[in-house]
């Protein structure tokens, strides 16, 4: 599997290039369908990330001859991993920004022509979140 990452932004209606999402909620008791549209910010430019996967399988005690022992790939501002790709939501003290991604998965041609040498593998996305609360101040008016 191949996996892209775009931020999107929320658009007013379906046009060219809109991903529609249609999530069902439920208000007072009811259940209805809420619609947004989202559009990619860099259309044909997925974001770029650092691979710091020997850091990992060295974290892991993975000696590098395992088959599939993963591929680590980093957005984040922090200098955590020592790489900074810009990643980060700010706060005005009045509330948060928000970003907003979309994930594609695409399937290898020479994959799925060879499923049987995969049907056994397991891929898995996570996503870590760095949240910081701003520091509360008492309001005296």
């Amino acid at each position: 599997l191949r996996y892209r990452i775009y931020e999107v932004e929320e658009v007013a209606d379906d046009g060219d290039g809109v991903i529609i999402a249609a999530d069902t909620i439920i208000v007072d008791g009811k259940e209805q369908v809420q619609t947004t549209y989202w559009k990619k910010k860099l259309a044909l430019s997925p974001l770029t990330g650092a691979d710091v996967s020997a850091r990992r399988h060295e974290a892991l005690s993975l000696s590098g001859t395992e088959i599939n022992s993963g591929k680590y790939i980093s957005y984040a501002k922090d200098d955590i991993d020592g790489f900074d790709n810009n990643l980060h939501l700010t706060s005005d003290g009045n509330g948060y920004a928000a970003q907003h991604f979309v994930l594609e998965i695409e399937w290898d041609s020479v994959a799925a022509s060879n499923f049987n040498k995969y049907e056994k593998e397991t891929d898995m996305i996570y996503i870590l979140v760095k949240a910081i609360q701003p520091k509360p101040e008492l309001v005296t008016e």
